[in-house]
């Protein structure tokens, strides 16, 4: 709010910023004050009465800042303040009379304000005090008078009274209340108008209040009565006028109140664009709408087209003015428009709002498979999960012919959830091979599935399975076998892991339609076909096979002989012979002609006794073993020798070690084994084959091998790994020890504090004895240093170099080397300083003086570090007594004073600066002048001197040096 031209009359007072909208009221009120000499804006009035014995209070309103000061007058005369008062809200000063009467308050009034602008004074009010009215009844002398109809009668009274009153004649009458007071409801900003209707006689005085606050006529509040009506008009209604009226209503005879509630409100309204909802069925929804209004509204929901809202919804709203409608669930009778209705003291509004459920088309979630290899006679289930609302039903189809349910045949299911979906065929056959697909429908449309192949195979399974058969050497045999598989199975007979075909003498018939397959033999052979023999049937999906046994009579063979063992002591040895022969012939074992019988711990046969297990071998049960073989046609012998071996072993093993440099060493150990092993050392995993003079190993063969390795004065290179390497038939073994040469670090050479000057190179070495070899690390005031740049680091064997091409001055510090080698851990430091050479700064000034006088020789010099300074005279005299030497080295400021010069002090003077690098010499010239002499009071122009009386002549002079004096008379001497 800006007032570009601040008028007292307009502008002063309390300014209020109201804030509003449709949810309520705020306000912020500010008092401008306005410097201005006194103006009154509202007058004392003219004319005032007042009844005796009442109060009056008479007001004017000031204009004026600072607030103007008030003096009241009555008749001229000032009123003392006791009974003045100042609201400042109003600007009003007032003057209270109480108990007013004509002797002490009837007269004229006027108030005069002043401030530091100006005065003024108020136009005059004259007050006038009423008296009451004194009525005394003259005639009739009773209370009560009887009255005759149409006979006259008279009533006599006196009557006095300021002013003079006015009589009339009245009859009594009650309060009646006609109609009553209500409440009433006003929009924000209207007039509310409260009236009720009241017949009395006299007519009754009517005090309307606010709150118990009694209410005046204002540009607020009117009031007003026509007749019998009484009125209080609330103009522009706001939140601050809300409360209870009371109508206080007295004519002196009855005395009542009537009392009524005004509510001030905002009518509803929509706040912001309700958004319409679109779900899916089966979702939540929620509408929404956003109310305001004072006070906050009632809302009620209720469908557009009038039907009842269903049992799955429910009514939120909130007490903030939001109408809230849930929808757990939503199904599809749910879709439509819903209206929100809301209702307050003075008025209602309604909010249509839609809500689309939108019906969830069919998804598959998991498709059918794309293949499926169904085994033939066996189920084959069609699988596939959907989703959609309302629930999709589900139907199968190999290539377009749908699959239907029939008992025994077809099976069509769904999961309880809805989800899943199935076709099963109970007992699928190669003719139902194809595509197969499912389609997913509901009213919100239809998905379809993608094509599964389905395959039927089987792997090869045997019907009918080949019996064994017994048969005399040249006759027949026929072995058949019934096979179900898809595809068909291709037969294969096997002896011996190879086929049977022609060459063997074989026959082979197969009917691959009904599954029949036939071997025949027509003239079997002991040696060609007595054994096992192995119908194996196969195809794409898998295979299968049966044994069969075909026994010849005949004497037993050995297919293969018994082969001697080599076992280690404490393994089982196995002897296993194959043999041939029917009857199934008889397997007797023996060691050196001693059959051998089954011994729990110790000697085992297998079930056939084709197999003589000798438990935990030890050296006692090296020796030959023999097998004999006999039926009612022959026999048959085997022999083989078990050997027993034992592992190479290493005692004691040998341990890793630490020793230090030209020490010696020995590895000491014994090694056993069945055969004695052959023994190897090795270093690195390399052969000590010829090893240095000072490594010797020395080895003693018995019934042990005892081998030592020593190492004499021992080297920095015969760190390593040391390895013994035993192998024997049994195996091979090895031990290794670790042998870590120590040394403990040591700086056989440090470095050295350097001071070099700006620009040069200069490097820092040092030498170190340590094993393990240690890492070196270099650093500049605690900073690590890496080669770069101007730096080089090097590491040649012990020897390690810092190297700088060039310093500069910021390379000062000190330079510090760090060994450590994990073990060990040294340091070492020393001082690098870059220097600069002693220079002179400008060009010094030789000094001339008067001989006396103080004088001062100085030149500045600069370097790093700063020069010691040092005078001398040029002649190589020493400098005379009392000639200070005045050098600031801190600063490089040479000084030379004399306190007082004398002419011996006249001559040239050196000024030598040096430091660690380097010196400099300047000379600088001192210069005596000599004082003429001066006359400083010369000899009197004229003395007149008394004979016989002696004489004086003065002269005062100055000169350096000292001058004499000689007087003259003419051109003699005195």
């Amino acid at each position: 709010l800006s007032i570009p031209k601040v008028d007292l009359q307009q502008h002063s007072g309390i300014v209020t910023c109201r804030l509003e909208n449709p949810h309520g009221t705020q306000e912020e009120t500010a008092r401008l004050d306005i410097l201005a000499a006194p103006l009154i804006t509202t007058q004392l009035p003219k004319q005032e009465e007042i009844v005796s014995g009442k109060d009056v209070t008479l007001r004017v309103v000031v204009r004026g800042s600072p607030r103007p000061e008030a003096q009241w007058f009555f008749n001229e005369t000032p009123i003392a303040p006791e009974n003045t008062s100042y609201d400042e809200e109003k600007s009003e000063y007032q003057l209270l009379l109480k108990e007013t009467s004509v002797a002490t308050s009837e007269g004229t009034y006027r108030v005069v304000l002043k401030n530091d602008l100006g005065e003024t004074e108020s136009t005059p009010c004259v007050l006038t005090v009423l008296e009451p009215v004194k009525l005394t009844k003259i005639a009739p002398t009773t209370e009560v008078v009887d009255l005759k109809v149409g006979e006259a009668f008279e009533i006599s009274v006196d009557v006095d009274g300021k002013e003079a009153p006015k009589v009339q004649l009245t009859k009594d009458a009650p309060l009646n209340i006609v109609q009553p007071l209500n409440d009433i409801n006003v929009l924000m900003g209207q007039s509310g108008t409260f009236s009720f209707v009241c017949d009395a006689f006299p007519a009754p005085k009517v005090t309307w209040f606010m709150n118990d606050n009694e209410l005046k006529n204002s540009t607020k509040h009117k009031i007003e009565a026509k007749q019998n009506v009484y009125i209080l008009t609330v103009n522009k209604c706001e939140n601050t006028d809300i409360g209870t009226y009371r109508a206080v209503i007295d004519n002196g005879i009855d005395k009542g109140e009537q009392t009524a509630k005004l509510n001030v409100g905002t009518k509803p309204t929509v706040v912001g664009k309700p958004t319409d909802a679109q779900v899916q069925i089966g979702q939540p929804a929620r509408l929404q709408v956003q109310f305001a209004g004072q006070p906050l509204p009632d809302i009620t929901w209720s469908r557009a087209d009038g039907q009842p809202l269903g049992e799955n919804v429910k009514i939120a709203n909130d007490e903030n003015g939001l109408a809230v409608l849930v929808f757990d669930s939503t199904i599809l009778s749910d879709k439509g428009s819903y209206v929100a209705k809301a209702t307050n003291i003075v008025g209602s509004v309604e909010q249509k709002i839609n809500l689309d459920v939108k019906e969830i088309k069919p998804t598959i979630i998991r498709d059918l498979e794309a293949a499926i290899n169904a085994t033939k006679g066996e189920p084959m289930t069609l699988t596939i999960e959907a989703t959609g609302n309302p629930k999709p039903t589900v139907r199968f189809f190999r290539g377009t012919d749908e699959l239907v349910a029939s008992e025994g045949q077809i099976e069509l299911k769904e999961s309880e959830d809805g989800q899943t979906f199935t076709a099963t065929i109970l007992s699928i056959q190669p003719n139902q091979q194809g595509d197969y697909t499912a389609t997913v429908q509901n009213t919100g449309g239809m998905a379809k599935s993608k094509k599964c192949k389905v395959t039927v195979t089987k792997t090869p399974t045997f019907i009918r399975t080949p019996q064994d058969l017994t048969v005399a050497d040249k006759s027949e045999a026929i072995f058949e076998s019934e096979i179900d598989a898809f595809p068909s199975a291709k037969i294969t007979w096997l002896k011996d892991g190879k086929p049977l075909t022609v060459k063997e003498g074989v026959e082979i018939q197969a009917q691959a339609d009904k599954g029949l397959y036939t071997l025949r033999i027509p003239q079997v052979d002991t040696t060609k076909h007595m054994g096992t023999i192995i119908c194996r049937a196969e195809n794409a999906i898998g295979t299968t096979e049966h044994s069969l046994q075909l026994n010849v009579t005949t004497a037993p063979t050995l297919k293969t002989q018994l082969k001697d063992l080599e076992v280690l002591r404490g393994q089982d040895a196995i002897f296993s012979i194959d043999i041939q022969g029917y009857p199934i012939p008889e397997i007797i074992w023996s060691r050196a002609d001693k059959v051998l019988e089954e011994q729990n711990e110790t000697i085992a046969f297998s079930d056939d006794r084709k197999q003589l297990i000798i438990r935990n071998v030890q050296i006692e049960n090296e020796d030959e073993y023999n097998v004999r073989i006999v039926n009612e046609f022959g026999e048959v012998t085997s022999k083989a020798k078990l050997n027993v071996l034992e592992l190479p072993e290493i005692q004691p093993l040998l341990e890793d070690k630490n020793i230090q440099i030209r020490q010696q060493i020995e590895y000491s150990t014994t090694i056993t084994g069945r055969p004695l092993p052959e023994i190897q050392w090795l270093k690195n995993q390399k052969p000590l084959n010829a090893s240095p003079p000072h490594i010797n190993i020395e080895t003693i063969e018995e019934d042990v091998i005892k081998t030592t390795l020593r190492i004499d004065n021992i080297q920095s290179d015969d760190d390593g790994t040391y390895t013994i390497r035993v192998k024997n038939r049994a195996g091979q073994k090895e031990s290794s020890s670790k042998l870590n040469i120590l040394a403990k670090l040591t700086f056989i050479k440090k470095i050295q504090d350097e001071n070099v000057i700006q620009g040069q190179p200069i490097s820092f070495q040092c030498q170190i004895e340590a094993i393990p070899k240690p890492k070196i690390t270099f650093y500049l005031n605690d900073q690590e240093l890496k080669s770069g740049g101007k730096i080089k680091i090097e590491s040649k064997g012990d020897l390690n170099t810092l190297s700088f091409s060039k310093v500069d001055l910021i390379d000062s510090g000190i330079i510090k080397v760090i060994a450590d080698n994990g073990l060990d851990k040294e340091e070492i430091s020393a001082k690098l300083n870059v220097c600069l050479k002693p220079t002179l700064v400008g060009k010094p000034t030789d000094a001339q003086v008067s001989i006396g006088q103080p004088a001062r020789l100085q030149c500045a010099f600069t370097g790093l570090p700063m020069p010691e300074l040092k005078w001398s005279r040029a002649d190589g005299q020493p400098l005379n007594e009392g000639i200070e030497i005045a050098n600031d080295e801190n600063q490089g400021i040479a000084a030379l004073v004399f306190n007082t010069t004398t002419m011996a002090d006249k001559g040239a003077y050196l000024v030598k600066a040096t430091n660690l690098v380097g010196s400099v010499e300047q000379k600088v010239n001192l210069d005596i002048k000599e004082i003429k002499p001066t006359i400083i009071r010369d000899l009197e122009a004229a003395i007149n001197a008394t004979k016989g009386e002696p004489m004086i002549l003065t002269i005062e002079a100055t000169g350096n040096p000292k001058p004499t004096v000689r007087f003259f008379r003419g051109t003699d001497e005195l």
